[in-house]
């Protein structure tokens, strides 16, 4: 298991540029259920559990963390495959701990490291179950694990779903629903398969707001607006800390 090295300075500069680039590539990042998060972070600490529709996934989380569940203050972290946390560490230094899929050890430590994150309301791990990028039209398929980190914890599972939707605009629109905070259940397989349920639930309540927006009737507030694409110091900074692990 890969331990997070979380650094305050080094993740307000990132978090800054995670923002930035979503305001320059997409036309807007459309919430529905945002009051559900941000009373819930308000409440205690929470386990976000999403479909992972993207590798843009990872900047709507920190986009999500540091700018929309304020004004509660929150601390978030997130698991990642420890392959890909491997090939880009500096992930590490944004609150990102990793484990092994293949080693049943791995499974098990990343448990109670992950659980022992969560101990006071504000504190969050993301996690996403499906284990890698998946279209949002199969089936979800979600590994267990999320369930039992909120269980030892005793914190509350906040449901979310995101897609990547061309619409009427010339760029592509983030649409991103929360449901309402789940209590933890002892038994992981039915959590998981309630956890399936919920967020398929707001992905077909994506479904039918995209059908809306394209009629210009789409309800989802808007909560942030698009700019002209440029690169900028932030984006080549990036393109070079992925780059040279590729």
């Amino acid at each position: 298991m890969i331990p997070h090295r979380k650094h305050v300075l080094f993740g307000a500069l990132f978090f800054a540029y995670a923002r930035h680039s979503l305001k320059q590539t997409f036309s807007a990042v459309r919430i529905s259920g945002l009051e559900h998060a941000q009373r819930g972070l308000a409440e205690g600490p929470l386990v976000v559990v999403s479909n992972h529709a993207s590798w843009w996934d990872s900047l709507v989380v920190m986009y999500l963390s540091t700018y929309a569940f304020p004004p509660s203050p929150t601390d978030g972290f997130a698991m990642m495959d420890a392959h890909n946390l491997r090939r880009f560490p500096f992930f590490q230094r944004l609150g990102v701990f990793g484990f092994d899929l293949d080693r049943p050890e791995d499974r098990r430590a990343v448990v109670a490291y992950a659980a022992g994150l969560l101990q006071r309301p504000g504190q969050h791990v993301w996690i996403f179950p499906q284990g890698a990028e998946r279209p949002v039209t199969e089936p979800l398929a979600f590994h267990p694990g999320a369930p039992r980190i909120a269980y030892l914890a005793q914190a509350r599972i906040l449901p979310m779903a995101v897609r990547y939707e061309h619409g009427r605009l010339p760029k592509p629109s983030i649409y991103i629903a929360f449901g309402e905070p789940i209590l933890p259940l002892e038994d992981e397989g039915e959590a998981t398969r309630r956890l399936e349920r919920t967020v398929a639930g707001l992905l077909d309540l994506i479904e039918q707001e995209v059908r809306a927006e394209a009629r210009g009737a789409g309800s989802f507030p808007a909560a942030l607006g698009g700019r002209g694409a440029r690169t900028g110091f932030f984006g080549r900074l990036l393109s070079w800390l992925l780059g040279a692990r590729r």
